[in-house]
């Protein structure tokens, strides 16, 4: 996704810097727009911009006003959807800022930080590796916090606070929290308190190891201020933190406890500024006490007991090993989707490890991709003996693999989960891809209190838990995602049509699914008939087949049912094939005719496609598709809505063309294979990091 970048450089007499830096931000920042706040310099900054560099923005203001102040004034008036604030000390590096704009197509990125060496020669700059790692505790009623080198120099690191002196800021989250806090004047404080702020609500900040920026530390801070002046700066800033952002009872009172003791102790042992900086803090209460008042939020999702516990260590640096249970190697939809997941998960974080029964392409499918697959019976759990067989060795190979997650993908694998996640201490996720009727006990709902996490994959599925409130909070939607690159309207469909002898003046209308009983074929195919009488040449490709023993005859069943309707020449009956995006591509109309779907992946796979939709209006279909919009909804198994809708479309290609358009749009904003994966691992990261 491509992001509009304003660079904001703050400036308190740093000419000499800007003459040293300039360049090589000018050479890599073409295309961005650059914005130099004079903090009230003395040494003719502005007027050297002015002159050297007259398409570069300046904004001046007549009084040194602190850092925190005059980069809020850039922010304000940038144009750019990302910021990149840059102090004049640092020099960038060719290439920086690509690998920092990559992160912002996450909606939960709020700050992602270039990699500072020391100031040196490029050439050397390569060779340091180590990324330096911001940790931070809350120890003796302070807020601590230092670096760590780590060796993890190859992926992006998520970290308590970005550098305030080079990194890039999603704006609009930026403004959102208020921007830098001037309390925290005149510099040091305002970037950890804002990162700080923004994890509460769930926004990341990261360290990208590609991106490289050269540092000379305090090069303007030292050249003003005495190093006494910056120590006090640097613990009245500490302070203040704790007194603005700490919402947890318990560890104020810590806070309160040590500070009296600390007053008296810390200038004994040579920290004399702390008590000096504990009044300068004191002076600043009433404005203190006013950004406190601001800084209430009903939306944090985060503690900070839960960041502290999470950011003391340095990150996990080999990937979390999950573990997946499924009741079936047979595949459909739901494995496709499971399938999808892994192919795009994040294998430098996570490793996936299965659990399947043999009997089916799964365990070769994943193999293929690497994934280790362990086949094991998973018998009902009624079966006692057998369950206590396989939950021993479920428990052995969670031991064994040093398992750290439970993702259970079907209700007879959710107790087997819920049993070895309660005995092993391994926080566990259900997947709950199915609708049960009000007329069926759900045992799923009823054994809800056992996992960590529910995801429902449509609000149709979520309203399952709805009437247990204890357990809302468990629950999180996250709809199928699509692989927009595998499924575009540009895909080729040549092939296809010559097998199917498919002309380009025979309409084509397709249904996809595996053949059970409530998927609507017969439906179809009634329909079709009534399609058929309009448009003689329309052709009806049946793509699926069975998947389950009890499906086994339908196949037969549905090809003589077709005959018996006159459709033996309209209706071609593909099977399970690897090209769907093809077939999609070949088709005008995609029909779903379940009786009701709980989030029919084939729905996202034909908007991906360009292709209008006919869908029955039930189950989570409402949700994927926009009625009207993207395609129509009908009542499930109502004769004639489903020809008539059909008819309609095929008369007036023009609205069929711009329904197809529009289903693209919308799957792109909502529903990628990104979004699906990535807001999968979220819930994983929630639950490891507690």
């Amino acid at each position: 996704m491509n992001k509009s970048i304003s660079i904001i450089i703050p400036n308190y007499n740093g000419k000499k810097l800007l003459e040293e830096n300039l360049p090589s931000l000018i050479e890599n920042a073409m295309n961005c727009e650059i914005i130099i706040v004079d903090d009230g310099s003395t040494d003719t900054s502005v007027q050297f911009i002015e002159k050297n560099y007259p398409f570069v923005r300046t904004i001046a203001h007549h009084k040194n006003r602190g850092f925190p102040f005059a980069v809020n004034t850039g922010v304000k008036e940038a144009k750019g959807e990302i910021i990149y604030i840059l102090n004049s000390d640092v020099k960038v590096t060719n290439g920086f800022l690509e690998p920092l704009m990559a992160h912002f197509d996450r909606d939960d990125v709020f700050a992602v930080s270039s990699t500072e060496v020391r100031h040196q020669e490029p050439a050397a700059a390569e060779l340091n590796a180590d990324v330096g790692i911001p940790l931070v505790k809350f120890k003796w009623g302070i807020f601590w916090y230092w670096y760590e080198k780590s060796k993890n120099g190859s992926g992006p690191i998520e970290v308590y606070s970005v550098s305030g002196g080079h990194s890039a800021y999603s704006r609009e989250k930026f403004l959102d929290l208020g921007g830098f806090d001037a309390l925290f004047r005149p510099f040091y404080g305002e970037d950890g308190d804002i990162c700080w702020r923004a994890w509460k609500r769930g926004w990341a900040s990261l360290i990208e190891p590609k991106s490289r920026v050269m540092h000379e530390g305090q090069a303007t801070i030292g050249k003003f201020h005495s190093p006494d002046f910056i120590k006090k700066i640097h613990w009245k800033n500490r302070i203040l933190v704790v007194w603005k952002n700490i919402a947890s009872k318990d560890l104020l009172l810590k806070h309160i406890f040590f500070l009296m003791p600390e007053l008296i102790i810390f200038p004994l042992i040579g920290k004399k500024e702390f008590t000096a900086a504990f009044f300068a803090a004191l002076k600043q209460l009433p404005e203190l006490l006013e950004a406190r008042k601001k800084n209430k939020s009903k939306d944090d999702i985060y503690t900070d007991r839960a960041l502290f516990k999470r950011f003391s260590h340095q990150p996990k640096l080999t990937p979390f090993r999950i573990l997946y249970l499924h009741e079936t190697s047979r595949i459909s939809g739901a494995e496709n989707s499971l399938l999808n997941l892994v192919r795009h998960i994040d294998v430098s974080r996570f490793k996936p490890i299965f659990i399947l029964p043999e009997g089916g392409p799964l365990p070769s499918k994943l193999r293929e991709m690497g994934v280790e697959v362990n086949l094991m019976e998973l018998p009902s759990i009624r079966k006692s003996l057998k369950a206590h067989r396989v939950i021993y060795k479920i428990r052995r190979l969670v031991k064994e693999q040093g398992i750290e997650l439970i993702h259970s993908n079907s209700i007879r694998t959710h107790i087997y989960s819920a049993a070895v996640g309660r005995m092993e201490d391994v926080p566990v996720i259900w997947h709950e891809r199915n609708l049960v009727t009000k007329e069926i006990i759900d045992p799923d709902r009823l054994l809800s209190f056992l996992p960590d996490r529910i995801i429902c994959n449509s609000k149709a599925i979520a309203k399952r838990f709805e009437a247990k409130r204890s357990i809302n909070n468990k629950v999180k939607v996250i709809y199928n995602g699509v692989d927009l690159e595998r499924f575009n309207p540009s895909v080729n469909s040549e092939k296809v049509k010559n097998e199917f002898g498919l002309n380009d003046d025979s309409p084509v209308i397709g249904i996809a699914s595996r053949f059970s009983k409530d998927k609507g074929h017969e439906y179809f195919l009634k329909e079709a008939s009534i399609i058929k009488k309009v448009f003689g040449k329309a052709k009806f490709l049946v793509i699926g087949g069975p998947v389950f023993k009890e499906d086994a005859h339908r196949e037969k069943y549905l090809k003589t049912f077709s005959d018996r309707l006159g459709l033996r020449d309209s209706v071609v009956f593909c099977g399970f094939r690897d090209d769907t995006p093809q077939i999609f591509n070949a088709l005008d109309i995609l029909v779903l005719a379940s009786r009701a779907e709980p989030c029919g992946r084939v729905l996202f796979e034909a908007m991906a496609s360009g292709k209008p939709i006919i869908a029955t209006n039930s189950g989570g279909t409402p949700e994927i598709v926009p009625d009207g919009i993207a395609g129509v909804l009908i009542p499930p198994f109502k004769a004639g809505a489903m020809s008539e809708a059909a008819i309609q479309l095929l008369k007036d290609k023009d609205k069929a063309r711009d329904m197809g358009s529009r289903g693209r749009e919308w799957v792109e904003r909502n529903f990628s294979i990104e979004r699906n994966v990535r807001e999968t691992e979220d819930v994983y990261l929630e639950l490891l990091n507690k």
